[in-house]
């Protein structure tokens, strides 16, 4: 389903059926995306306890990210840039806990956003289950 002008990379990085077939076929219909960014995170380590019988929780320690704050700040802020460009308004909300942002966008964009070369996966933004 790959677009003579839409690498197949960037097809492969929207998680949706539904979104890839827009997205190929250039559609119109605005979709409420999920647009998640390559930033690196830290990461939560178990400590080992030096002996079995250790009485208690496990010691955890946050290890930081890989990358400095300011080039994740870049990379936010290129990519919310670029987002604006390709679809004329700012990404409505951007999540730092996931690095993610959530985008009204319709095929044409979702086609262009996913060539940006900071963004991961696009994802559809639905409810499930619950109320």
């Amino acid at each position: 389903m790959p677009m003579p002008d839409m690498p197949a990379a960037a097809l492969e990085k929207i998680q949706s059926q539904d979104l890839k077939r827009d997205a190929a076929q250039a559609g119109s219909q605005p979709h409420t995306v999920i647009v998640e960014l390559d930033i690196p995170t830290g990461k939560i380590e178990a400590a080992i306890p030096k002996s079995r019988t250790y009485p208690g929780p496990p010691k955890l320690s946050i290890a930081p990210p890989p990358t400095s704050p300011d080039e994740i700040e870049r990379r936010v802020s290129e990519t919310a840039t670029a987002i604006e460009k390709i679809t004329g308004k700012a990404p409505e909300t951007f999540f730092s806990t996931s690095g993610s942002f959530v985008v009204v966008a319709n095929g044409e964009q979702l086609r262009s956003i996913a060539t940006l070369s900071w963004v991961a996966a696009i994802w559809p933004n639905t409810r499930r289950g619950g109320r």
